[in-house]
C-alpha cells in the first residue's frame, strides 16, 4: 500500500467492513412514484432548475412499455428501430452519457472533484455548478434527460440531484439515493426508487437494475457501508454518503447493448440472463484482474471491455486523468492482451465517445 493509501485508510476507517456483505433493500426508504417518458430533446434552460413542468409523472405513474421490456430480460435483443447509432461518452469515474439521437440518459455523472485533504478532513463538499453546467453545455444534454445512480457514495451521487434540477428530469436510484435527492431539494415526483431486478424503458432503451456489490477500496476494506436513512442535508462530508443498495445496469437497445458495472466486485446472480456487446467495468482497487474479468466476460458474453472508475478522482479534471491509488492500468492492459485474446480492451479519454 502507498503512503497515500494508508492515509486514506486511517481517515476513512470509521464504518469499514473487512469483508463485503451484500446490501439488503432498506425497509425504511421512501417509496417514490414511477416515472414518465423522457421529454423531447430541447436545449437546457427555463431557469436555474431546468424547464418548468418537464419530467412530470404520467397520470397513472406508469412507464409505457415497461411490462414487455421486463419480460424480454436483461440484454435480450429488441426489434429494429429507426433511431440512430447508440453512443456512450465517458465522464470520468463511473460516469456515462448515453444517447441514440432520440433518447438520452446519464449514469453516475460526477464532476465536482475535491482534493484528498478536504475529503479526509470530512469538510463539506458542494456541487460545482459551473462544472455541471459546463458538461451539460459541452455535450448538449437535452432537457428531461434522466439520471441513473448505481450507488450512493459521493463520487456517484453528489452531483446527480443537481443534474436533475438543471435538466428538469428524474433521478433513479436506491432508497439511499432518494435521501440524497431529498437533501438536495428534489421533490418526490422528481425521483424513482428502484429495486434489484426492476426494468426501466426509456425510448428504445431497456435498462435493468441488477443486484450488485461494492469492492474493497483500501487494503481489503470497504468504507462508508450501510444505508442513508434520512434526507442528507447538503453540503456535507463525503463520509455521510453511505453506499446503500448497489446496482449494475444491463442496457439493451436495437443498435447495441452494454453492461455497466461501476465497482470491482463479483456477486452471485449479477449476470443472470445478461448478454451485452460491451462491458464498462470498474477496475479500481481490484485484487486480481482475471478474477474480476473472467466472471464478467462469461456472464455478459462481451467481446469489448472499457475500463472505468480507474482515474484518480481526487485530482481536478483540468489536470488530466491519472490512475488512482492501487490501480495498476499497465498490468490490466498487459494481462488482457496476454491472457484474453479475442477480447478488445479500449480506454476512453475524458469526454470521448464510442458507438455501440
Amino acid at each position: 500500500m502507498t503512503f497515500r493509501g494508508l492515509l486514506c485508510l486511517l481517515a476513512l476507517g470509521l464504518g469499514c467492513n473487512s469483508k463485503h456483505k451484500a446490501n439488503e433493500v432498506s425497509a425504511g426508504a421512501p417509496v417514490i412514484a414511477r416515472p414518465a417518458p423522457q421529454a423531447e430533446a430541447a436545449p437546457p434552460g427555463g431557469g436555474p432548475d431546468g424547464p418548468a413542468g418537464s419530467g412530470s409523472a404520467a397520470a397513472d405513474g406508469s412507464v409505457p412499455g415497461n411490462g414487455s421490456a421486463a419480460a424480454a430480460g436483461p440484454g435480450a435483443a429488441l426489434p429494429a428501430s429507426t433511431v440512430g447509432p447508440v453512443t456512450a461518452t465517458w465522464l470520468g469515474t463511473a460516469g456515462l452519457y448515453v444517447n441514440d439521437g432520440k433518447t438520452s440518459f446519464l449514469i453516475d455523472p460526477f464532476v465536482s472533484r475535491y482534493g484528498m485533504a478536504r475529503v479526509l478532513a470530512r469538510l463539506p463538499l458542494e456541487p460545482k455548478m459551473d462544472l455541471i453546467d459546463g458538461l451539460i453545455k459541452k455535450l448538449a444534454v437535452p432537457a428531461g434527460t434522466p439520471v441513473l445512480v448505481t450507488h450512493s457514495h459521493y463520487d456517484h451521487a453528489l452531483d446527480a440531484p443537481y443534474f436533475v434540477r438543471r435538466l428538469g428530469s428524474k433521478l433513479y436510484g436506491s432508497g439511499s439515493t432518494v435521501y440524497v435527492g431529498l437533501g438536495a431539494g428534489l421533490q418526490a415526483a422528481q425521483m424513482h426508487q428502484v429495486k434489484a431486478g426492476e426494468a426501466l424503458t426509456l425510448g428504445d432503451f431497456t435498462i435493468r437494475f441488477m443486484a450488485s456489490c461494492h469492492g474493497p477500496q483500501f487494503a481489503g476494506l470497504e468504507v462508508w457501508t450501510g444505508d442513508i436513512e434520512e434526507p442528507l442535508e447538503q453540503p456535507t462530508g463525503a463520509y455521510k454518503y453511505k453506499v446503500g443498495d448497489h446496482f449494475s445496469l444491463a442496457v439493451s437497445h436495437p443498435r447495441g447493448s452494454f453492461y455497466h458495472q461501476s465497482s470491482a466486485c463479483i456477486k452471485e446472480g449479477m449476470y443472470e440472463g445478461v448478454r451485452a456487446d460491451t462491458l464498462f467495468l470498474g477496475v479500481a482497487s481490484r485484487e486480481s484482474t482475471l478474477e474480476l474479468v473472467d466472471p464478467a466476460l462469461a456472464g455478459t458474453g462481451a467481446k469489448r471491455i472499457i475500463p472505468i472508475h480507474w482515474d484518480d478522482f481526487f485530482e481536478p479534471l483540468a489536470e488530466g486523468l491519472q490512475p488512482g491509488t492501487n490501480t495498476d492500468m499497465d498490468e490490466f492492459r498487459a494481462t488482457l492482451k496476454a491472457q484474453r485474446r479475442g477480447v478488445t480492451e479500449k480506454e476512453l479519454a475524458f469526454y470521448e465517445s464510442i458507438t455501440l
